[in-house]
């Protein structure tokens, strides 16, 4: 805009009256026009916003029926019972609980409710958990120390909990029409159950547990999984009455049984008898078998077993003997064969060494593809560097090795090279430690005296460990940077003369020392500052009347790493 005083712009110089009435004058219609201008943007911004209201208004009417053109209305109901048994979960059985499936399912919608409740596999598995704290005359494990009326208040709350348990136990079951069942029981016992107490209950018809294993019976002969976790006298009063139809586990094929001892009072106060599950390892189709004891009632079916207790080796050979999809008939001093084994995992208790080497030589695996050998022997740190370790010799007859898990603390580190040495040339899998998914403990050795025995330039008196590895994993907690970085860096790109095959993963655990003990600190805020600020925290144990009370860290019914 060319104005008569816009040569003043370019300078500093103070305007005279005359000027600052010619600039006044000048900025009238400007200003005239942003006045008008802005109120053109308000009635625009009022014209918006309230398009915006109206957009919404309507955007909101055409999203409820658009649900009406959701593809997911228009699958099939055949399309919908296949989705919902993929809701299930798969580590578990489904727990009775509206937050997962198959219960959540039924609270979307109708239709949703109507299919879930018509589609039998849906309610073929289920985890259970049960107690006797509704007991007159038992004291509930979480309230030691409690008042009586407390006592009392969780006695008359666990009737009704577990009194509707037993109602939904059945009603799901029933859903399930003829489908296989998966069942698992997690039952906690409370302290102080007389053994007359047990009998009396067993009697009694209007006792809960009693009514838990009565309904469990009406669908024995259609349980294909079975897993309990309870107290040995509960178990072993009550198996009667759940094996008591004559078609009882007839379908039965994989079995966990984990029955503890509780402090219980018998007549004479003789310990109570190590219970035999009879009636379950006599089932006829069972081949999948998981305990925490070992008994002579194991049968010839079995092909996968995991045991959870230590046992002589002697008894480990009986117990290879007994299965024969396991092993050949042989002379318990003798050649043991295992034919189909795959893998083979072992914890070594102290024992003597010519012990187990006698163990390890009488087995003959030759199709075996994984082993895992975790020994807590202190034999070992005296074995002779020039003596193998006792495993040796099955790791000799394993020609189709591919993976092994070993634990290399009680090793000096020549009889770890020795062992290594002699594992199938063609193995591409090695863990050392536990493996990194697993909970580790603190490692008292050097962990690079145990890297040295993969160095590629060793001496030719020393032969290449494992030249086809891709696969190395390793927990031992403090390893140097450099002893890593050398291994990886030499496997990744070896030499070409080598005939070594290039590494292609490598999982390491680190684990260091702990600069913060974190729960003194939490505990030294929560004394000094939060009750200072009126803010009280309260710990409090999980539930146990809720029916995911008994679940471990990892979300799972059963605590044992099963080889299943």
């Amino acid at each position: 805009m060319k104005t008569p005083v816009a040569h003043l712009l370019r300078n500093n110089d103070p305007l005279c009256d005359t000027a600052i009435q010619e600039v006044k004058e000048l900025l009238k219609i400007p200003l005239g026009e942003l006045d008008e201008i802005d109120k053109q943007i308000l009635d625009l911004q009022a014209q918006v916003k309230s398009l915006e209201e109206r957009r919404d208004e309507i955007q909101k009417c055409v999203d409820k029926y658009h649900l009406l053109l959701s593809p997911i209305r228009r699958l099939p109901d055949d399309a919908l019972h296949e989705i919902f048994y993929h809701c299930l979960s798969t580590h578990r059985n489904p727990i009775i609980s509206s937050s997962e499936a198959p219960v959540l399912l039924t609270h979307v919608c109708r239709k949703w409710r109507a299919i879930a409740l018509s589609s039998p596999r849906l309610w073929s598995q289920l985890h259970i958990t049960f107690s006797d704290a509704y007991r007159a005359n038992l004291r509930p494990r979480d309230l030691e120390g409690a008042s009586e009326a407390e006592v009392k208040e969780l006695r008359a709350r666990a009737r009704v909990v577990l009194h509707n348990r037993c109602t939904i136990v059945e009603t799901w079951l029933r859903r399930s029409g003829s489908c296989p069942l998966s069942i698992s029981v997690y039952y906690l016992g409370c302290h102080g159950r007389a053994l007359e107490d047990i009998e009396a209950a067993v009697n009694d018809p209007d006792d809960l547990t009693n009514q838990l294993f009565r309904t469990l019976s009406l669908f024995s002969d259609r349980c294909g999984t079975l897993e309990l976790l309870m107290p040995a006298n509960i178990y072993c009063k009550y198996e009667p009455l759940m094996s008591a139809p004559p078609s009882a586990f007839r379908l039965l094929t994989t079995l966990r049984l984990n029955l503890y001892h509780t402090h219980i009072a018998t007549p004479n106060n003789e310990p109570f008898p190590t219970p035999v599950p009879s009636a379950l390892l006599s089932a006829p189709q069972v081949h999948k078998l998981t305990l925490t004891w070992w008994h002579a009632l194991i049968r010839s079916s079995i092909d996968t077993l995991s045991s959870y207790l230590l046992s002589s080796f002697s008894e480990a050979l009986i117990l290879f003997k007994a299965c024969v999809n396991m092993v050949h008939k042989s002379n318990i001093n003798g050649q043991v064969s295992l034919p189909h084994l795959l893998s083979f995992s072992i914890l070594e208790g102290p024992v003597n060494l010519d012990t187990s080497r006698q163990f390890y030589s009488s087995i003959d695996a030759p199709r075996l593809k994984y082993i895992k050998y975790t020994s807590e022997n202190p034999a070992l740190h005296n074995l002779d560097p020039d003596a193998p370790p006792p495993i040796v010799s099955l790791l000799q007859g394993a020609s189709e090795l591919t993976k092994l898990a070993i634990t290399p603390r009680m090793f000096v580190p020549t009889a770890l090279r020795k062992l290594l040495g002699t594992a199938n040339q063609n193995l591409k899998h090695l863990v050392i430690g536990e493996e990194p998914f697993n909970k580790l403990t603190r490692r008292r050795y050097d962990p690079r005296s145990y890297f040295r025995a993969f160095d590629l330039k060793s001496r030719p008196c020393n032969p290449i460990i494992l030249p086809r590895l891709e696969v190395f994993e390793w927990s031992p907690g403090l390893v140097p940077d450099e002893a890593v970085l050398q291994f990886i860096t030499e496997r990744m790109d070896p030499p070409p003369p080598s005939g070594v095959t290039s590494l292609k993963r490598v999982r390491i655990m680190f684990t260091r020392g702990q600069e913060i003990d974190i729960l003194e600190e939490v505990n030294q805020y929560r004394d000094e500052k939060m009750r200072s600020e009126g803010v009280q925290l309260t710990d409090k144990g999980p539930n146990q009347l809720s029916s995911s009370y008994g679940l471990n860290g990892r979300n799972q019914t059963w605590g044992y790493a099963d080889t299943y």
